[in-house]
């Protein structure tokens, strides 16, 4: 396991500021790495999920900030998951929030979409086509949260009952 690895695992792997700007540092510093990792099939299914909800959540810092280097970052990671074990309809959600939050704070998201996906090499042109194209509209599974330095996209919780929904699909409801 590499050390850009052992950031997507517990317990480095974790949904808070000091794991943010480690895998945002390594992202920047280690790109060769992050690309052997991809290449190498080191991005397991839940080393995914991690890294996909690393740029997630620097949609949030994105739309927060506007630093146009952490567009550039996401859409590199983005490229890192574009062949990964998980329906891609995922990442192109997220991809959507990473261009919300750039146009919410007039950042050129084209241009850092381009550069991003440049770092990923021949990964990168499949999700710089996808990426450049996702919308800016905010999805139904999302709603923003504060304003400026507050500034937040957040997942509101189901209201679906699961137990009523597994006793249904059992037919036992």
């Amino acid at each position: 396991m590499t050390a850009v690895t052992d950031l997507l695992e517990p317990p480095l792997a974790r949904a808070d500021e000091a794991w943010d700007g480690l895998v945002e540092t390594s992202l920047r510093t280690e790109p060769a790495a992050w690309l052997a990792a991809a290449d190498g099939g080191a991005l397991t299914e839940p080393r995914w999920w991690w890294l996909l909800s690393w740029v997630e959540r620097a949609a949030s810092r994105i739309g927060a900030t506007g630093r146009p280097e952490l567009v550039e970052l996401a859409a590199f990671a983005l490229a890192l998951l574009e062949d990964g074990p998980v329906d891609p309809r995922e990442a192109w959600l997220v991809g959507g929030l990473v261009r919300r939050g750039a146009e919410r704070c007039g950042l050129d998201f084209s241009a850092l979409v381009a550069a991003g996906c440049a770092r990923a090499g021949d990964r990168g042109v499949s999700c710089r086509r996808w990426l450049s194209g996702a919308s800016a509209e905010l999805p139904g599974t999302h709603r923003e949260v504060g304003e400026g330095a507050a500034f937040r996209f957040e997942r509101p919780r189901s209201k679906i009952d699961i137990e009523a929904l597994t006793r249904w699909a059992k037919g036992e409801a």
